[in-house]
């Protein structure tokens, strides 16, 4: 996980560094200011009145210089990209008592002066055409305008800057795949994740179909053989596989298990007990008029509910019903492990889910050990822990466990057969 993280972060600071430094673009601010001389100061009588009088006129002009009339015209006049309202957003006109001062900043420096000069042009003309008499002089005139054109500090590309944003953009990709992967961290994924669970054993972890994994047949055998040495009761070595989740698969694995043992001449039989679904059933292409829900009916006998494969037997599901937990329940059933206990050296139960219905917490009870089927990528921890807890309560012996669709890694097959 760390590993991944890292990669992401070196790839994330060097592309976005990059990026940053590729598309950042020097700014520059472009300031221009238009000096005005007064006559009123020689006209009017008293400083204050000429002072008022020429502030007024100043004013005036910088809402000139400001009006979305003459900023659409320059923006017309020097980009078809720049508009008036675009201008008027973007153009800073401040007035002193004898003068108005211009300010633009763009990433273009020569669209930016040509911006500026053409708004001081246009203020200057406007103010020797409308500027009023006094004493035969207009009482406002241009003395002085300047453009002055700098860049804006910390705005030109700069590597150290780039630097900075690609190890911060790194850093916060890197803890968003360190999040979405503790996240899908809380799924059991491989061994290690069963470890931190529970103490029991791993009793076989079983490849994914169609993996490329070797082994797969070998894995299947040493189930079946663990298995089979798993400690009686009462005599009888009866064992439940179940999920914890409906979207897991425990048939298919016990049905292999079990043919192994068959084919190395072990005496051996599934019991499909999940009478709702009959998953182990449709699974060994059993085609049931009768099974073990007939049988615990009185409908059937346990001779009749029992099919024979090129593997080993299986008594079906049988007739799908509602009410399995209280069928389990009865006496019928546990006389009935009793008896192909008798008959069989191993009995494997195939078992409905563990969280999502009672029924296989109603057998655990009554066979010899309980092994959990955990299907890698499905169930989460938290889930896992609720179906121990409960065949707890049950007080359930765990025989182990088996992780099925798994990576099968070297210290995958060191763990097989061992606890923490």
């Amino acid at each position: 996980m760390w590993r991944s993280s890292l990669i992401v972060f070196v790839i994330a600071a060097i592309v976005l560094g990059a990026l940053s430094y590729a598309l950042a673009k020097p700014k520059y601010r472009v300031e221009g200011d238009v000096l005005f001389s007064s006559q009123a100061f020689h006209a009017f009588d008293t400083p204050d009145a000429a002072a008022t009088y020429t502030t007024s006129l100043v004013t005036t002009y910088g809402t000139y210089a400001k009006s979305a009339s003459l900023l659409d015209e320059v923006g017309q006049s020097v980009s078809p990209q720049i508009d008036g309202a675009t201008l008027q957003q973007a153009v800073v006109i401040s007035t002193a008592p004898m003068m108005v001062s211009v300010s633009f900043m763009d990433s273009d420096k020569d669209r930016a002066t040509a911006v500026v000069k053409a708004i001081t042009d246009s203020l200057q003309e406007q103010v020797k055409k409308s500027a009023p008499d006094v004493d035969g002089k207009p009482a406002l005139s241009v003395a002085n305008s300047s453009v002055i054109t700098t860049q804006v500090a910390d705005s030109a590309p700069s590597a150290k800057r780039s630097a900075m944003i690609g190890v911060l953009g790194g850093l916060v990709l890197a803890l968003l795949v360190l999040l979405v992967r503790a996240l899908a961290s809380t799924r059991i994924g491989d061994v290690a994740d069963l470890a931190d669970v529970t103490d029991s054993s791993i009793l076989s972890v079983i490849p994914r179909k169609g993996s490329t994994a070797q082994g797969g047949g070998e894995l299947e055998a040493v189930l079946g053989r663990n298995l089979s040495f798993i400690p009686p009761k009462d005599g009888l070595r009866t064992v439940l596989l179940a999920p914890s989740l409906a979207s897991e698969d425990a048939s298919t694995v016990t049905l292999a298990a079990a043919d192994r043992l068959h084919a190395d001449g072990h005496s051996v039989v599934v019991v499909d007990a999940d009478l709702r679904r009959a998953t182990a059933t449709k699974a060994a292409g059993v085609t049931s008029s009768a099974g073990l829900s007939d049988l615990l009916a009185g409908r059937a006998t346990l001779q009749q509910a029992t099919y024979d494969r090129s593997g080993a037997p299986i008594v079906a599901a049988g007739t799908t019903v509602g009410n399995a937990a209280e069928l389990l329940a009865t006496e019928t059933f546990a006389q009935t492990l009793a008896e192909l206990g008798r008959e069989y050296d191993t009995v494997l139960l195939v078992g409905a889910p563990l969280l999502t219905y009672t029924d296989s917490s109603v057998i655990a009870a009554q066979v010899a050990s309980v092994v959990p089927v955990v299907q890698s990528g499905t169930v989460r921890r938290s889930q896992l822990q609720q179906t121990l807890e409960s065949l707890e309560l049950c007080q359930a012996h765990v025989g182990g466990l088996v992780l099925t669709d798994a990576r099968v890694s070297a210290r995958a097959r060191q763990m097989v057969g061992a606890g923490k």
